[in-house]
């Protein structure tokens, strides 16, 4: 029996996340039996104190943990998963695959202490790590082989237009951030990196798609909300959005904008840069580690080498300058199956 866990998804579902979460159960579904334990399904667990999302993690971790001749599968871990994993240890029969999705500090007390659960679980031989980074995967000394899983395409075959959204007919571009919002993705640069690309751009507009889940983040959404209420170019939708939705905003943007910070980002890898690339759009981005490997030459990607204003406003000029064309965009496909690549962690996790 393969376990998929995930205690980060809640009531309020981000567009990548489901989508990810949906993939990988439809093709682990097609070899495997599977059964989903996700404890915050029916709840919004943003809502919720720590003390029982720890509790309700905890419990259902152990219900589990104890199984043998199973594999638990953690697709999105949260702290609370490596916490509870760590205190459980020394009872876990069930072997463990781990898809890690950054490179913690070792600086940060926090970051520190999981690192030093982190690099406790990968010494031990139920456990095998995961990632969609290279450099990640490189980072760890593990006991185990460690296996690289694709990104999996997004298709366009439902799309559903959020009913805050309405974009004129005479719009030229149409520029967007998206996500959640945190410091590391440069949220302090984005009503600079506004208000130069719709000066530099006329008839262009921005769609920001921004949730913020703690005070600071509320705060700087309300400022950004206030700074542009009177300005009909600019849009928000200020809510977790369905995954159709989602679906809606990437197919409809033309440009997507990623001012994230390389190194407090880490290595983590970005959902919407991939899945934006996957239909054919432009990114104006930071050099990620992972994304910069990859896609180094792509044609379709304006890489920004420092985290400024004025560094985007250059990419913005080049994007427009070089009369990229936004109609005949081609759709990217990733070089490797993501079912393929989770099937070969799966095999060689169960054989261990």
């Amino acid at each position: 029996m393969i376990y998929l866990f995930d205690s980060s998804s809640n009531l309020s579902k981000s567009g990548h996340e489901d989508f990810y979460n949906k993939k990988l159960i439809s093709s682990i579904s097609e070899s495997y039996s599977l059964l989903k334990k996700i404890p915050f399904k029916h709840l919004n667990r943003n809502k919720l104190s720590k003390t029982r999302i720890f509790l309700s993690t905890f419990i259902n971790l152990f219900n589990i943990i104890r199984k043998d001749k199973c594999i638990i599968i953690l697709p999105t871990p949260t702290t609370h998963d490596i916490l509870c994993l760590y205190i459980l240890s020394s009872i876990t029969k069930a072997k463990i695959i781990f898809f890690k999705r950054r490179i913690y500090d070792d600086n940060l007390f926090k970051e520190a202490l999981l690192n030093f659960f982190l690099r406790s679980f990968f010494t031990k031989s139920n456990f095998v790590l995961v990632s969609d980074s290279n450099k990640i995967l490189s980072s760890e000394n593990t006991f185990n082989e460690t296996f690289k899983i694709d990104i999996p395409n997004r298709e366009f075959s439902e799309i559903l237009k959020p009913k805050e959204v309405n974009i004129l007919e005479s719009v030229s571009l149409i520029f967007a951030f998206t996500g959640v919002l945190r410091e590391e993705k440069g949220v302090y640069l984005y009503e600079d990196i506004i208000k130069r690309t719709l000066s530099k751009i006329p008839h262009s507009i921005f769609l920001i798609h921004a949730v913020a889940n703690d005070k600071n983040m509320k705060k700087k959404l309300e400022n950004l909300e206030k700074t542009f209420k009177l300005n009909s170019r600019v849009t928000f939708l200020s809510r977790y959005i369905s995954d159709e939705e989602y679906a809606w905003i990437l197919n409809k943007i033309d440009v997507l904008v990623l001012p994230y910070n390389v190194k407090s980002y880490s290595s983590g890898t970005s959902g919407p840069f991939m899945e934006a690339l996957s239909c054919g759009k432009k990114i104006i981005s930071t050099k990620l580690d992972w994304a910069f490997e990859k896609f180094r030459d792509n044609s379709n990607v304006f890489w920004v080498d420092e985290l400024n204003p004025s560094s985007f406003e250059a990419a913005t000029s080049k994007l427009t300058k070089d009369n990229v064309s936004l109609e005949d965009n081609k759709v990217f496909h990733t070089s490797s199956s993501f079912k393929d690549s989770w099937e070969k962690a799966i095999k060689y996790t169960l054989n261990l």
